[in-house]
């Protein structure tokens, strides 16, 4: 999702309803899936959203030009979808704080703790990737790269306020 310059800031909440529909859309195939296949495994898509300002474009080489992005932003966004588990939908607090107001309000969002992220304790909050994983599973899971990135999960997002 690239910014433009008639909403500049409007490209992350279509980030996040894009993560939320890919999830719903995931979800129904895997309900589809298990009842015309019998299917005991559960289908999800972990997602992660974070954003900043990176270099797209072309560098020529002997065979061809390849299309290429350079940066941590890209980096860290693919990290963060690492770190997410069971389908759920990860965001940057960057993302959440540069949304425009009414779009935030939208979204429902925060941080599931116990076992599994079975029970829920606290909307409207962050954690650092560090916090919410051990010591031993962030080098296991090579998330070391974005263990200070406060990030928090993307519950719901609600319809548009009219």
């Amino acid at each position: 999702f690239i910014s433009t310059p008639e909403a500049p800031r409007d490209y992350l909440h279509q980030a996040i309803l894009c993560g939320q529909s890919l999830k719903q859309i995931i979800s129904a195939l895997d309900k589809h899936w298990k009842y015309k296949k019998a299917w005991n495994n559960t289908l999800g898509m972990n997602m992660g959203i974070h954003c900043g300002r990176e270099w797209l474009g072309t560098i020529p080489s002997s065979v061809a030009f390849e299309f290429t992005v350079m940066g941590n932003t890209l980096i860290d966004t693919l990290k963060l979808s690492e770190f997410a588990e069971n389908g759920s939908i990860w965001a940057s607090k960057k993302v959440i704080e540069n949304l425009l107001p009414a779009h935030r309000r939208q979204v429902e969002f925060g941080i599931r703790l116990g076992p599994r992220g079975d029970r829920f304790i606290s909307p409207g909050i962050y954690s650092q990737v560090q916090e919410l994983l051990t010591g031993e599973e962030v080098e296991l899971r090579a998330l070391g790269q974005i263990g200070n990135l406060a990030v928090t999960e993307i519950i719901h997002v609600h319809p548009t306020e009219d």
